[in-house]
């Protein structure tokens, strides 16, 4: 069984792609499209790889990256964001943030990024 994968994006349709691509891949997939939902399910599950978007209604993916450092810190993380130029150099150097993602994104560098992070 592949690894688990937790998508959180406020983006309807760039959840629904992404849920498909990764469960195309053989991954399990479950995604959220909040910041508090999304720490709801990364305390109840079994999360291996959290994609989540920089902006997001209620709590943004910075602050869901931060408060997960304390119950998960070993998840590795994929920062999506429409304005790489935003996130910060500290951001960056966050130890669970493994890639910073541009977007709009090419979905094969997604899905290589991905697996390079799982392996």
């Amino acid at each position: 069984m592949k690894a688990s994968i937790l998508i959180v994006d406020d983006e309807y349709g760039i959840r629904l792609l992404l849920e498909e691509v990764f469960k195309n891949a053989g991954y399990q997939v479950d995604s959220a499209d909040t910041g508090p939902k999304a720490l709801e399910k990364l305390l109840q599950t079994n999360v291996d790889l959290l994609l989540i978007d920089y902006k997001l209604p209620i709590q943004n993916g910075m602050e869901v990256i931060k408060e997960m450092a304390h119950s998960c810190p070993t998840i590795p993380v994929i920062l999506m964001t429409g304005m790489v130029e935003t996130v910060s150099t500290e951001e960056k150097s966050i130890k669970n943030i493994k890639h910073v993602l541009a977007k709009p994104f090419d979905i094969e560098d997604v899905l290589k990024k991905v697996e390079e992070i799982l392996k």
